[in-house]
């Protein structure tokens, strides 16, 4: 397993067992044999937003992708997409990359 989101839109990324951990990259019926086992679904929630000249508009959904991901591995569970829209927009607004809503 590699880092967040690690070769995520080509190699599908499995946990211990070697069962998908995204939900998007699974078969309806991968879907109905996992939910037997563990129907724990992680939706990751982050933002997109300016974080100084250094870091990744994204470094929030990142690290929470990151997390829940490592969190199936281990625990056997399922990870949605993330929502990866939203700020305070009274702090960020008007900062290039900063998407409100």
């Amino acid at each position: 397993m590699g880092g967040p989101l690690s070769e995520r839109w080509g190699k599908p990324v499995v946990n211990k067992w070697g069962k998908k951990i995204y939900l998007d990259q699974m078969t309806m019926k991968e879907v109905e044999e996992r939910v037997k086992v563990n129907d724990i679904v992680f939706l990751p929630v982050g933002s997109t937003e300016a974080h100084g000249p250094f870091a990744p508009l994204g470094e929030d959904t990142i690290i929470g992708v990151s997390i829940a991901e490592r969190i199936c591995y281990e625990a056997g569970c399922t990870v949605a997409l993330p929502i990866a829209y939203g700020s305070h927009p009274s702090h960020h607004y008007g900062i290039p990359g900063t998407i409100p809503i």
